[in-house]
């Protein structure tokens, strides 16, 4: 098992693409994403590419090791699975006119928000986005991670699945994912 993240991760989308490049995956079942997403301060910050922090740490930066794994796991045989700490299944369905919340009056619980849809689309989206790859949600605020916790889907510590947010379907997961992929493409031109 590969943990990524802690309590401290504020990464880029360039952190991101930089660490995941460089992952040994070599005999690796279980990739966990352990960082808890949190409500960014309360004056606007952001990563050098301009994506406000807590969307690119929350959202975007594990979009991009998913894309990036995915890319180097692409026609293997490997049985990849991958678990993300996310508070999805709470009905937030995402900003998606401005998921970076650069047009309206910034909140850093609607960023969160964001950030917390984005890794519902991420579970959701997956199956269509990353074949080969199982993606999961670990949705509980407590408890440990499950010993053998559910290949895809948003599950509890008990390794109960966890309905989806209301309104959120596949086509929703395949919109938000792609306002979150051209933002991180954006931002790869800026630098």
């Amino acid at each position: 098992m590969i943990v990524l993240g802690g309590d401290e991760p504020r990464w880029s989308v360039a952190d991101a693409a930089r660490m995941a490049d460089g992952l040994d995956l070599a005999g690796v079942d279980i990739v966990y994403f352990g960082s808890r997403i949190r409500p960014g301060p309360r004056r606007r910050t952001e990563t050098p590419e301009g994506l406000e922090q807590a969307l690119a740490s929350g959202f975007l930066t594990r979009l991009v090791v998913l894309d990036r794994i995915h890319q180097r796991l692409a026609g293997t045989s490997s049985r990849l699975r991958i678990v993300l700490r996310a508070r999805a299944g709470q009905g937030y369905l995402g900003a998606v006119a401005d998921l970076n919340q650069a047009y309206s009056y910034y909140s850093p619980e609607r960023c969160r928000r964001n950030a917390v849809a984005g890794n519902e689309a991420l579970v959701l989206g997956a199956a269509e986005r990353y074949p080969g790859l199982a993606v999961s949600a670990f949705v509980s605020r407590l408890g440990r991670l499950p010993a053998e916790p559910p290949p895809r889907g948003l599950f509890d510590s008990r390794g109960r699945l966890v309905p989806a947010s209301y309104g959120f379907d596949a086509r929703h997961a395949a919109v938000l994912l792609r306002v979150g992929e051209k933002m991180v493409q954006r931002a790869a031109a800026a630098r």
